[in-house]
């Protein structure tokens, strides 16, 4: 719903959300009579630029879908939905609840995110405290998520800003905590819990973690405590991308997948999402700038490597780099403006592929 939208933006929208997780785009004012379409612009064959470019971007989507859909997600950071902070936050009858409402002072978890994402370039999963609570136990050093979907290992733990938290979840973070995981909050420290009685509770356990009284504690410096077995607890009173940044490297110095040497961007992101499926390791990465890039890019598995094109349904070996001792590759990865590649490691998953000749001559591309 963007008036005088540019063609490019419908990509740029789908490679920024689906790196996030999203994996179903349906178009926007397709189906209203073109005479009640109130928020512009009607993306269907009647209305030009869009026409002609829709069947492109619906092969785009379709493809991104076939794959995204399926599998399992690999996150090593969760991030508490600091949902009681929300509620203990919103009210009626004031503001305009079109545009959100009251949004608490503390409630940075959305900004959080997003520098996750778009600038550390480091994924993750937003956890809701019910599934901290009743799907989450401690396994060595790591907070195991494990459901019927998928399993998820953390092996750090983001408290966003919050004035009250769930006393049963932070119960099960101090526990991961005091296994040596190490724990990054931000913003502001919980000293309220959002279960009758529990308040001093909350407090102890902040103060056991962080060193200090959240009740007194200006939220206004930061912190860092480690305790006996190794595991640090961060306080960003600033969680700027750069802070987040430097305490991820202290918590996770091998990540899953690092970006070597990005230039500045303009125009639009990098980011990326990381599936296994069918015994491979999937990696979606979107380039949704106007920045042409060629850069190293270190995957954390080794194997067989494919580059996956969605855009023509190209399918190639990916240019390898180095595979280090550490179970890691680096392939060259090279992303023209506003594009998107699938780097596949292992067997080739289980998704239909139509060779490009069909005649039996030589090949050297495949097609999705």
């Amino acid at each position: 719903a963007m008036d005088d939208m540019p063609v490019a933006q419908l990509y740029r929208e789908v490679m920024d959300q689906f790196a996030k997780g999203i994996n179903l785009m349906i178009p926007h004012a397709v189906w209203y009579d073109e005479k009640h379409i109130t928020f512009q612009p009607e993306l269907s064959h009647r209305t030009e630029p869009y026409a002609s470019a829709l069947p492109a971007y619906n092969t785009f989507v379709g493809r991104l879908q076939r794959i995204l859909q399926q599998g399992a997600h690999v996150a090593e950071v969760g991030v508490l939905y600091p949902i009681a902070t929300l509620q203990a936050g919103y009210h009626f009858g004031v503001g305009k609840p079109y545009t959100g409402g009251i949004i608490p002072a503390e409630a940075d978890y959305m900004d959080v995110g997003e520098r996750l994402s778009t600038g550390v370039r480091c994924d993750f999963t937003f956890v809701h405290p019910e599934t901290v609570v009743n799907k989450c136990t401690v396994q060595g050093r790591q907070l195991v998520m494990d459901n019927s979907r998928n399993t998820e290992s953390y092996t750090v733990f983001l408290m966003p800003g919050a004035t009250t938290i769930e006393w049963a979840a932070l119960q099960k973070l101090k526990q991961f905590h005091e296994a040596g995981g190490p724990l990054i909050a931000t913003t502001r420290l919980p000293h309220q819990s959002a279960e009758l009685g529990k308040n001093e509770e909350v407090c102890a356990a902040i103060q056991a973690m962080f060193g200090v009284d959240p009740r007194t504690f200006d939220n206004a410096h930061d912190l860092g405590q480690v305790n006996g077995a190794g595991g640090t607890a961060l306080f960003l009173a600033n969680p700027s991308e750069s802070a987040l940044d430097a305490a991820l490297t202290t918590a996770l110095p091998e990540r899953d997948v690092t970006f070597e040497s990005v230039p500045a961007l303009s125009g639009g992101h990098l980011s990326y999402i990381h599936k296994r499926l069918d015994g491979s390791d999937v990696y979606f990465i979107g380039n949704s700038s106007d920045t042409p890039l060629e850069l190293v890019v270190r995957f954390h598995a080794t194997g067989a490597w494919e580059e996956w094109d969605p855009h023509t349904g190209d399918i190639k070996p990916a240019q390898t780099v180095m595979v280090d001792t550490g179970g890691c590759t680096r392939l060259r990865v090279t992303l023209p403006p506003v594009q998107a590649r699938f780097f596949i490691c292992g067997p080739r998953p289980g998704i239909a592929a139509v060779q490009s000749d069909t005649q039996g001559k030589d090949r050297d591309h495949e097609t999705t």
